[in-house]
């Protein structure tokens, strides 16, 4: 139907940046998207309580939501490093006593939190902060998620990348996060969304253009570090994480 309009909850981080220029660069549509910004935790929120039809959610937040369906092929994934969901502190994880974590992403405090105990072989104790300027003491570390990461990952004497952990523990690659819509969302409409995400991640030198960040740092990042289209390793190692998460 022409003139149909869909609301998007979307990721403010730069690694989601190729979908938003998708969203508003791609072909013209017999459909609208409305893009709303948001941090990871606040985009399955606003999915949660109807503000959103669809939206870019941080999977650890999937066992909350109800009557919803991954509705494309994309995602934020990493094989091995991801760069922007570290760990980082001044002692040696055997001294951590206690671990700060970003409140922005259930995910990645998760995804800590198995690795902690279960590869870094500890068992500190655990607060939520808001990460961005904290620093922590000795026999303490942190967990920085995003951007904040670019400023800040040579602040620190010991830095351990959680989607290298997770690839050191499980040979998996890791999903971040994931498209996510309304059970009732047409196909069509789903269809359209995966054309505007394939045209915006396929033109990745666009979006490094049209971003104030260093071009050099963003094309590697992109093209080392992110993976945007999610294939049946990616959905093993997302079923894997879930299933582990259920223990936590």
């Amino acid at each position: 139907m022409p003139g149909e309009l869909y609301s998007i909850a979307l990721v403010n981080y730069l690694n989601a940046k190729p979908f938003l220029y998708g969203l508003q660069n791609g072909p013209d549509l017999p459909v609208k998207f409305d893009v709303t910004l948001f941090n990871p935790a606040d985009c399955a929120l606003a999915f949660l309580e109807g503000k959103a039809d669809m939206a870019l959610v941080p999977v650890g937040s999937l066992p909350e939501l109800k009557d919803y369906k991954i509705i494309t092929d994309y995602g934020i994934a990493a094989l091995e490093e991801v760069r922007t969901v570290c760990l980082f502190s001044d002692s040696e994880p055997r001294d951590w006593k206690e671990v700060f974590l970003d409140n922005h992403s259930r995910t990645s405090v998760l995804l800590a939190q198995l690795l902690i105990k279960n590869v870094l072989g500890i068992q500190p104790t655990y607060s939520k902060i808001d990460a961005e300027n904290f620093h922590p003491a000795s026999g303490q570390a942190i967990l920085l998620i995003g951007d904040k990461v670019f400023a800040r990952e040579n602040e620190f004497t010991y830095s351990y990348d959680l989607a290298k952990l997770w690839f050191d523990w499980t040979g998996l690659p890791f999903v971040f996060a994931v498209w996510v819509g309304k059970n009732d969302i047409p196909e069509h409409i789903t269809s359209h969304l995966n054309t505007l995400l394939h045209y915006g991640t396929s033109r990745l030198e666009e979006v490094i253009k049209e971003n104030g960040t260093d071009p050099n740092l963003l094309r590697e990042y992109y093209h080392r570090y992110i993976q945007y289209r999610l294939d049946e390793n990616h959905h093993r190692g997302l079923l894997h994480f879930l299933d582990l998460i259920k223990k936590v």
